[in-house]
């Protein structure tokens, strides 16, 4: 599996959480930014945390048809849901979601 490179953990860790993909957003650079949550809390108050903010990674594998190798790779793990807001924000160069 992948490394997180800057956190330097494995992808299998977060095997267990969901990606809200409607929450995709693309910042001002080019990047994409999604949120996520442990499947553990799902459906249990936004109080309780568990947010997990990933960022879309893509990478040239030539074993691939067409040679691009995308993921999701972890920028920050364990937030509130007013820390995701507030650090999707700050990544994504613009006011995307109100806290």
């Amino acid at each position: 599996m992948a490394k997180n490179v800057k956190q330097g953990k494995t992808i299998d860790k977060f095997s267990g959480s969901t990606i809200y993909k409607k929450t995709r957003t693309r910042a001002k650079n080019g990047t994409v930014h999604v949120f996520g949550r442990y499947s553990s809390l799902e459906g249990q108050p936004s109080n309780l945390g568990g947010y997990i903010l990933f960022e879309l990674k893509e990478s040239y594998n030539g074993r691939l048809p067409g040679g691009i190798e995308r993921r999701w790779v972890v920028v920050k793990d364990d937030l509130t849901y007013q820390e995701a807001v507030a650090l999707m924000n700050k990544l994504s160069g613009f006011r995307a979601f109100e806290p």
